[in-house]
């Protein structure tokens, strides 16, 4: 479902994908190979445990959260400069930010490694980081917000622009997620405009 989503012109169909993100006791990095088999490419894994990178935070460890850091950026470099023709991406904020300094002290960006479609998601995606990826990051490559979790799937944005301020809304997959409608002054009324289809009740919050 979520692949119907991405728009080919960005990620096209049999491209390769870098997954650099967490791993761990999460899915979400065999929900990236996963979704890159489905489209036909070879998924190349970069993972990050978050558990260690927590146990960092907790003991004031900063100098060895760096390294760590710094660590996973280099081997997501090689992999983007091993002639692997990875055109779709999937990572966090901070590691986005990460990947994309650590290109521009090499005299490259990100748009210059070949990647045309970015898949992101984490607490930390707010418009503001979006508006400071899409103007300062990105040099033109397609970004989509997401937000997902294990029982619902994966929640894609609408297509961001600086016409909205760079506003998030994610839209849930459904049926597997559902959105009621809830009018608390009028509940029935909710109930009802529920029943007709969530398309009739926009205008219900």
């Amino acid at each position: 479902m979520f692949s119907e989503t991405l728009p080919e012109q960005y990620f096209p169909k049999g491209s390769n994908w870098l997954m650099l993100g967490p791993s761990g006791p999460r899915r979400l990095r065999l929900a990236v190979e996963h979704l890159c088999q489905y489209r036909g490419g070879i998924c190349f894994c970069v993972d990050l445990d978050p558990r260690w990178v927590v146990k960092l935070i907790k003991k004031g460890w900063m100098e060895h959260l760096n390294a760590y850091k710094d660590h996973v950026i280099e081997q997501a470099l090689t992999v983007l400069s091993a002639g692997h023709d990875i055109k779709c991406l999937f990572t966090t904020p901070k590691l986005l930010e990460s990947l994309a300094n650590a290109l521009e002290k090499q005299g490259s960006s990100i748009k210059e490694t070949g990647i045309t479609g970015i898949f992101s998601g984490g607490t930390e995606f707010t418009p503001q980081f979006t508006r400071f990826a899409v103007e300062e990051l990105l040099q033109g490559v397609y970004m989509t917000p997401t937000y997902g979790n294990t029982l619902m799937g994966l929640a894609c944005s609408k297509p961001i622009s600086a016409d909205d301020g760079y506003k998030i809304t994610y839209y849930a997959p459904q049926p597997r997620a559902v959105v009621q409608v809830v009018d608390f002054d009028n509940p029935e009324q909710a109930r009802r405009l529920w029943q007709t289809g969530p398309r009739h009740a926009d205008h219900a919050h």
